[in-house]
């Protein structure tokens, strides 16, 4: 063989040997939902996302908070006596019958499950003595585990104009809500009994298919209505990594779900520890969310709302006598990303319809979003008290 071929071959052959120890890089996932991320439970790495900061409604993906309240406030013995306003609820549903008590560990199973939503009301009238001030306690503790951009209206998911979150905050619920052991064991369940004070039993299965198909599944929570449609956090663990998979909005959802875990999964060569579920201290606060730091502008009027319950700070962008005027504004905002929601005050004649953006801790966040209304849409915003 002459010196050049020979030299031509040893570099080939060389280049091969090279490209079969590079990491071999997943493509990147087709799915079908409006917004999904992966993230690394252990770290709370994001390590894909899709309109991941974008609020979206979540339907009965909230009932992770309602649990997590759940197993946070009641010990499993506490009973919890069902009203006529839980029996009122839509399906899915136990079909509780009013004066009818259960033990809070035999009702979190229905709601985590089954996605009673009369088993979600129960428990949150049992803890905040009404379903209303159970749903501020649910956004309050969400602002706490860095959700800031999730606002709950209600404990099941059911539709409510004001009620939504994003993949991002569902997946930073879920990783702290499963590193309680009592939550995370309801969760990894496939079917389960359950029995009330009278005696009278349920079978429930887990309404999360991938338990049943999917290695490695820890648990999830799955929700559908017609204007979320398909919903979902979950998270399962493959070779001691530990991964938390969120999707809003999906049409295929099984699809999404198992492209997206695989996605994950696929970058064998990171050198990670499995999450240890049961020791809190052991996992990394989750980063917060991205913020656009705005220029200093002058300090808005800051207007204070007199009928209490106040849970932090909003921004409010306008107040309309007509419900549709202020339900197009809230759409203009949303389109632009925004969290935007409309409450009622005052009756008959004096009823406003006013539109307000996100919630915030401080009324520092709240003028930054003032800045950024008056910036790239021309609209006046004023901080006011959340109600």
């Amino acid at each position: 063989m002459r010196p050049t071929r020979l030299l031509r071959a040893t570099l080939l052959l060389s280049l091969w040997q090279m490209s079969s120890l590079l990491p071999t890089v997943a493509a990147e996932p087709r799915i079908s939902a409006v917004s999904a991320l992966i993230m690394d439970a252990d770290t709370a790495e994001v390590l894909y996302e899709h309109n991941a900061h974008t609020p979206l409604p979540m339907a009965s993906t909230t009932k992770v908070m309602t649990g997590l309240l759940g197993v946070e406030r009641l010990r499993p013995s506490d009973l919890v006596r069902v009203s006529l306003y839980a029996t009122s609820m839509e399906p899915s549903k136990l079909y509780l019958k009013p004066g009818e008590v259960m033990r809070a560990d035999e009702i979190l199973p229905a709601i985590l499950l089954k996605s009673a939503n009369d088993a979600s009301a129960a428990l949150a009238e049992r803890i905040s003595g009404s379903e209303e001030a159970f749903a501020r306690l649910m956004t309050r503790r969400a602002r706490e585990l860095g959700a800031y951009n999730t606002r709950f209206q209600n404990a099941s998911g059911l539709p409510d104009d004001g009620h939504y979150s994003t993949a991002y905050d569902l997946a930073v619920i879920l990783r702290y809500a499963m590193q309680r052991r009592d939550f995370a064991d309801i969760m990894r369940r496939r079917t389960v009994q359950i029995v009330s004070e009278s005696g009278r039993t349920w079978t429930l299965r887990n309404h999360n298919r991938l338990l049943w198909t999917y290695p490695g599944a820890l648990g999830g929570k799955t929700g559908w209505t017609r204007a979320s449609k398909h919903c979902y956090v979950g998270m399962a663990s493959q070779n001691g990594r530990t991964l938390i998979v969120s999707v809003l909005g999906s049409t295929r959802l099984w699809d999404d779900v198992r492209e997206l875990f695989s996605y994950g999964f696929a970058d064998t060569d990171l050198d990670v520890a499995p999450v240890l579920l049961s020791q809190p201290s052991k996992l990394s606060p989750p980063p917060p969310p991205p913020q656009v730091v705005q220029p200093r502008r002058p300090e808005p009027r800051r207007v204070e709302v007199s009928n209490g319950n106040a849970a932090g700070y909003t921004v409010q962008v306008g107040a309309f006598r007509q419900k549709k005027r202020a339900e197009m504004l809230r759409e203009r905002l949303r389109k632009r990303g925004y969290s935007a929601y409309v409450t009622m005050t005052g009756s008959n004649a004096a009823r406003l319809y006013r539109v307000r953006v996100g919630e915030f801790d401080t009324p520092v966040a709240a003028r930054r979003v003032v800045g950024r209304l008056k910036t790239q849409l021309g609209l006046e915003g004023l901080v006011a008290t959340a109600d």
